[in-house]
């Protein structure tokens, strides 16, 4: 069901028809405006309809619609989700016994706010809390 609105000899009259397609035969030669009624919403919420007081409303924005209206008469995108990259920052640490081996110790911030610790060394496969001490500095 769509909702017209035409504007015709200065005034304005609503047509409702079953089709979204609107069928009309103007008498003469006279300006004719036509207009499809429909309502934008821009909230993260998809739109609901709300009847109170005899009155609709769309929702969440609370805004008065024409009686007759349908979820088809609302134009809604779903809002992309802005994902955070993830931050890292790497430490490199050689090794005190061989100064060919490097360690890497890494600190994640997560979209979250945590922090999650990695190193490569084998000081966190024998440390009970899994932090050696580069991830301690």
């Amino acid at each position: 069901m769509a909702i017209f609105q035409i504007w015709e000899d200065g005034k304005y009259r609503e047509v409702i028809q079953d089709s979204p397609q609107f069928k009309y035969k103007p008498k003469g030669y006279k300006f004719v405006n036509i207009q499809r009624l429909t309502y934008q919403q821009d909230h993260w919420m998809p739109p609901m309809l709300f009847n109170t007081g005899g009155k609709k409303y769309l929702m969440p924005s609370w805004t008065e619609v024409h009686p007759d209206t349908q979820l088809s008469d609302v134009r809604w995108e779903r809002p992309k989700v802005k994902v955070k990259e993830p931050e890292m920052i790497t430490k490199t640490f050689t090794s005190k016994s061989n100064p060919d081996i490097t360690y890497e110790a890494r600190r994640v911030t997560l979209p979250t706010g945590k922090y999650q610790y990695s190193c490569s060394c084998p000081g966190v496969w024998r440390a009970k809390d899994r932090k050696c001490l580069h991830i301690k500095d």
